[in-house]
């Protein structure tokens, strides 16, 4: 680049961390870009797979949220800044297959299943790790089982008992898990498990019971995902 152009790219790109408005249309990836991601994982796990062969790979998506839906910014389907078809499936070529997404608001979860099993394959296990408030907790155990009180109620259990609520197949996911944000119990932070040197085993396995714990809903994750990835 000129030092003109190179200094209006790093003013525009400074100014974007505030503002997505001042975005061009093409990079507009929404509030939530998850899908968006996951297309480019086609990509991602093509590389992965070359360069380490391995027999099993593990896709772990971490959210705040659900993508947004499907938006067409250029291309024959889209003229005068608006859609020709409004209402009708994108077509996308991926793993050289038609995969077809809707474009409409609201179908961001259902294209984040048609996504995932387009780019994974057989040999890909998949995991989503959402963040959220009890309200968006709330509103996902709705969504996901809207007219089962018995599975509703083993849910808000799971979530009052560990701080996690561990559901399969949903979204297109092998598994995923929901976790409410609430004064860090759910941080990658750990506490060092530390004991005297002359401790009896008495001490140390009081020392551990506690410490263990203190760490309740981090051990079901953990004990949930290793189930999931062996």
């Amino acid at each position: 680049m000129s030092k003109t152009d190179y200094e209006r790219a790093l003013k525009s790109f400074y100014a974007q961390t505030f503002q997505t408005r001042y975005m061009p249309s093409m990079e507009r990836l929404g509030s939530t870009p998850l899908n968006a991601a996951i297309l480019a994982c086609e990509f991602i796990i093509k590389d992965f797979m070359k360069t380490n062969p391995v027999h099993k790979l593990n896709l772990v998506t971490l959210t705040d949220g659900a993508s947004d839906h499907a938006r067409i910014v250029g291309g024959i389907d889209y003229k005068d800044g608006q859609y020709r078809n409004r209402g009708s499936k994108m077509i996308m070529t991926i793993r050289g297959k038609k995969t077809e997404l809707a474009t409409y608001y609201g179908n961001g979860t259902d294209n984040t299943a048609a996504l995932l099993k387009a780019v994974t394959g057989p040999n890909v296990t998949t995991s989503n790790f959402f963040i959220c408030s009890r309200r968006d907790f709330t509103h996902e155990m709705y969504r996901l089982l809207p007219w089962d009180g018995t599975k509703q109620k083993d849910a808000k259990k799971s979530m009052s008992k560990d701080g996690v609520w561990v559901i399969d197949g949903a979204d297109g996911y092998d598994k995923r898990f929901i976790m409410i944000d609430k004064s860090n119990t759910m941080s990658g932070e750990t506490e060092e498990f530390a004991v005297e040197a002359e401790a009896t085993p008495a001490q140390i396995a009081r020392a551990f019971k506690k410490f263990s714990g203190s760490k309740k809903g981090n051990r079901v994750v953990a004990q949930k995902f290793t189930e999931l990835v062996a």
